[in-house]
């Protein structure tokens, strides 16, 4: 991991923190990084949101915002590559333990063993190993939201490598649109800039300058509070009673308490004077980001169920065309 600090609050709050204010992509992938800080507080599970877009929206920029959270001093921040074995991946994980895992371009990974990895994030431990004593080691755990791009969804990779995916994966790998900002890809807002190109290039910049007092201070402000639990907890029962639905299924209501998870550490962390966003901001953001994974999804209800039928119906159609 790369947890240093690097310049001021102020700094990261001026010139990175208000650059995602207006910026829904962005914004979410920031409270994503402060979720993460917050899990051990309200048992919540591992997360991964995938922002799914084409080349050149922004995609690795608004990883390296949120990495730059939790620290950074790399080329490219607080940031890591999905190119890696299982061994290597686990290794990764259980070192970003109760924080922001930022995994760039999924691509590298073939799609025979992205699937693998999804359940190795998911399943927040590694494999059971044996000593060359013959002794059982300690094995790996973690807790975590990371935060993934790529141009392909899981679905997309799936049926190019003919592995299925299991509803499980879904409410855990969480895909979302990096390509709806009303300007360019993920930008909404330019904040002065004269093109989407250049606001991206000034809060990457801005973000690979300025990291990690964030982490600091959200870290800080959570230990000095009496029952942080309880506070993100009823912030997070806010946004599932607003956003959710009587007929939602058990995986759709899972990942709105995630998305729920995201809003309420956003908002925490805005009224600690961290993010510079406006009350409620965070929340939007979460909102707007489940609507979009509510439309990559495609459907409603259960993802098993709606590949059975889907099953059926691809046998019924051949029989008809023999």
């Amino acid at each position: 991991h790369n947890f240093a600090d690097s310049g001021s609050l102020s700094g990261w709050r001026e010139s990175v923190g208000k650059a995602c204010s207006g910026n829904p992509v962005l914004a979410f992938c920031a409270s994503a990084a402060f979720a993460a800080m917050t899990m051990k507080f309200t048992a919540a599970q591992t997360a991964v949101f995938h922002l799914v877009g084409p080349t050149s929206t922004g995609k690795t920029t608004a990883g390296i915002v949120a990495g730059s959270i939790c620290g950074g001093g790399r080329q490219n921040g607080n940031t890591r590559q999905w190119k890696a074995t299982l061994n290597g991946l686990e290794a990764v994980c259980a070192q970003y333990r109760d924080s922001v895992l930022v995994l760039d371009d999924i691509e590298q990974s073939g799609s025979h063993v992205i699937i693998s990895f999804v359940y190795l994030i998911a399943n927040e431990k590694g494999a059971s190993r044996m000593t060359a004593a013959l002794r059982l080691q300690r094995t790996s755990e973690w807790r975590l939201i990371a935060i993934s791009s790529g141009e392909k969804t899981l679905a997309e990779h799936s049926a190019w490598s003919g592995t299925p995916v299991r509803g499980g994966a879904g409410v855990r790998f969480i895909e979302i649109s990096a390509n709806q900002g009303t300007v360019s890809g993920i930008v909404s807002d330019l904040h002065g800039c004269a093109s989407s190109r250049e606001f991206v290039q000034t809060i990457r910049a801005n973000a690979l300058r300025y990291y990690g007092v964030p982490r600091t201070e959200f870290v800080k402000r959570l230990q000095s509070m009496e029952d942080p639990g309880r506070v993100l907890r009823e912030k997070e029962s806010e946004f599932f009673t607003a956003n959710g639905k009587s007929s939602f299924t058990e995986e759709e209501e899972r990942v709105l308490s995630s998305f729920a998870s995201v809003a309420a550490a956003g908002e925490l962390a805005s009224e600690f004077g961290i993010t510079g966003w406006r009350p409620g901001e965070a929340t939007e953001a979460a909102r707007d980001r489940f609507a979009s994974w509510q439309t990559l999804r495609g459907h409603a209800g259960s993802h098993d169920d709606k590949a059975i039928i889907d099953r059926k119906s691809t046998r019924l159609n051949s029989s008809y065309l023999v």
